[in-house]
């Protein structure tokens, strides 16, 4: 899949960025495919592997596929929401892209993560990281796109019975908390 000579680069992410709980982003507005990458919020090698796949794979999407992304306008609110959706949607094409070239598509950190925002809805009521984001239209997002990418690697690509135990326990706790908040609508 990779063999189109476009230039990746790695770069170490801005401490400003680190403290948000990124493990990495892509970038492909410049001439080569950028990865930010934050070692600190990288703990094991699996999990870097896989998030660095998975960011490759957005920027090769981006750059050699010429993916469209979202064009910025003078609503910085906006543009950071529309991104946040643009990134869900093309987080489904980049699930398939990696498990096809043999990666695991969920790392033990993502699980951890997800298992911990089951548990905190249980047992808080709400998300609490998501509270550093704006507003409630992007808290609502976040949620909305963990759900979605949960449900379609649980029903499409495939997971291993302890990612789907996981899922199933987000699953239950975003029902009992957020559906009605959020407007979604599960059939």
């Amino acid at each position: 899949m990779f063999n189109s000579g476009a230039k990746i680069r790695f770069i170490r992410m801005p401490e400003d960025k680190s403290h948000e709980g990124y493990k990495a982003s892509c970038d492909t507005s410049k001439e080569d495919i950028r990865i930010w990458i934050c070692p600190k919020n990288i703990s094991a090698k699996i999990d870097r592997d896989i998030c660095l796949a998975h960011e490759v794979t957005h920027g090769w999407l981006g750059r050699v596929e010429k993916y469209v992304r979202p064009v910025k306008t003078e609503d910085q609110e906006k543009d950071e929401q529309a991104g946040m959706i643009h990134n869900m949607v093309e987080d489904l094409v980049v699930y398939n892209r990696v498990k096809q070239e043999g990666f695991p598509i969920i790392s033990p950190l993502d699980l951890k993560d997800i298992g911990g925002q089951a548990y905190e809805i249980e047992q808080n009521g709400q998300i609490k990281y998501l509270n550093m984001l704006p507003n409630g239209k992007s808290q609502s997002i976040i949620r909305v796109a963990t759900y979605i990418c949960c449900e379609y690697a649980l029903k499409t690509i495939g997971i291993t019975e302890d990612a789907k135990q996981v899922f199933e326990r987000y699953f239950e706790a975003y029902k009992g908390r957020y559906l009605a908040e959020d407007g979604v609508d599960i059939v």
